[in-house]
């Protein structure tokens, strides 16, 4: 599929601009790959995911996440997922490791 920097990244006022854009491309297109293009320049972008941290589920829960943001979020050990199964993997692991 391709889609503009908007559809990718948002871009305020710019949703239905982003939906439109997005299309179809040819079948030997490399999967999993983001390719960015403009005025003739071309990058790679990629979804990533950090290891985050355990919360649980009690009452706590949405405070502790906001409290611990920066955690959540820090990309020292990112990864770019195999598979969307990745992301459940890693929190069983944490969940598990938390017992």
């Amino acid at each position: 599929m391709t889609t503009s920097s908007s559809g990718l990244y948002g871009n305020f006022g710019q949703a239905n601009y982003g939906a439109a854009k997005l299309a179809l491309v040819a079948e030997d297109a490399p999967s999993r790959t983001i390719l960015c293009a403009g005025g003739g320049s071309y990058e790679r972008a990629y979804i990533t995911l950090t290891r985050g941290i355990y919360v649980g589920v009690d009452d706590q829960a949405a405070e502790t996440v906001a409290q611990s943001w920066d955690a959540i979020g820090d990309r020292a050990a990112e990864i770019v997922p195999e598979a969307g199964g990745l992301q459940s993997q890693l929190e069983f692991e944490k969940a598990t490791l938390a017992q």
